[in-house]
């Protein structure tokens, strides 16, 4: 009987896709700790993951391994060139979550260009006058640049020229003709488009040549009054380097919408939450219920056609990029 590990837990919408199938054998870890995982891997067919780390420790000690089923794109909690190497499949749940974390990155631009915090604290405090120290502002005319144009920064950019926005993307591994098709103005020179976007929104995997990307130096390159934003990993950004940037601390920045943190669950004490100009949410942009039902649901789905061999290609991970 195949096993299948289950870490944290899973929507009904997947697990029972699972439960019904009397060849398969659930394990399921809601807490997983390192030692729990060590104690039941070594003959697990599948791994259903989330956001928990798969080590290098455990990779060898699951010799049975056939695939892991990630319940979601990101692929920084994986050792994937040790998986790739022994041919170890990693299936994601594609584009089950572009829609809304698309849309939520466009939440936070627009809630950034209209100060919707500011507003709404005066609005509660008896207040409606505009007040003249926390101009708002359309994004109709404004100039938005992706960095990285996958499969959510594509949502993203055709949901901003339907508000009017101009998309310009920095993507060096995106193919020229699909931002054509797109509308996409594509940037060669990353330094030199940031200072001519008036909003930057992050959408590429986190990896050795992005982390830290977004550091002091190119938060200065960035236009006066623009607005940051980031929907796909924390550690894409210096954090100090933010907070030095905002305009309570002397900054050049308009502000910055943050659904990821370098430390996550984000901590109360991050200094971060102390600026009134950042705009922020625990890293659920993607986690809407429409989304969730489908992700677990194609997880589950995943994991039942690497057990029968008939894994989609097209949902399999490379080490290198999935976005």
């Amino acid at each position: 009987m195949a096993k299948v590990l289950i870490l944290k837990p899973l929507h009904e919408a997947g697990l029972s896709l699972l439960t019904a199938r009397s060849d398969v054998e659930l394990i399921r870890i809601d807490a997983p700790t390192p030692e729990a995982i060590l104690d039941v891997i070594a003959d697990i067919d599948v791994i259903c993951i989330k956001n928990t780390p798969l080590t290098i420790e455990m990779l060898e000690k699951a010799r049975a391994l056939r695939a892991v089923s990630k319940h979601g794109v990101g692929l920084d909690n994986l050792p994937m060139a040790s998986l790739s190497a022994r041919g170890i499949p990693v299936a994601t749940v594609g584009d089950a979550n572009a829609g809304s974390v698309a849309e939520h990155a466009l939440m936070l631009m627009l809630a950034l260009s209209r100060r919707v915090m500011h507003y709404d604290a005066r609005a509660r405090a008896g207040g409606y006058i505009n007040d003249p120290d926390w101009p708002t502002h359309e994004v109709a005319g404004k100039r938005l640049l992706l960095i990285g144009v996958g499969r959510i920064g594509g949502r993203v950019a055709r949901l901003a020229q339907a508000f009017g926005m101009e998309v310009a993307a920095f993507d060096p591994v995106a193919d020229a003709a699909a931002l054509a098709d797109l509308g996409i103005a594509r940037e060669a020179d990353l330094m030199a488009a940031l200072g001519r976007a008036d909003i930057v929104s992050l959408h590429c995997p986190l990896t050795p040549e992005t982390d830290g990307l977004m550091n002091a130096e190119r938060l200065a390159a960035m236009k006066s009054g623009a607005f940051l934003v980031n929907t796909a990993r924390g550690e894409l950004i210096d954090e100090a380097a933010l907070l030095e940037a905002l305009p309570d601390r002397g900054g050049r920045l308009g502000g910055a919408g943050l659904d990821v943190f370098a430390v996550e669950p984000p901590q109360p004490e991050n200094p971060l939450f102390a600026s009134p100009y950042i705009l922020a949410s625990p890293h659920s942009a993607a986690l809407t219920v429409e989304t969730g039902l489908r992700m677990a649901r194609i997880t589950a789905e995943n994991a039942l056609a690497a057990l029968d061999g008939t894994l989609d290609a097209r949902l399999i991970a490379n080490h290198k990029e999935i976005r």
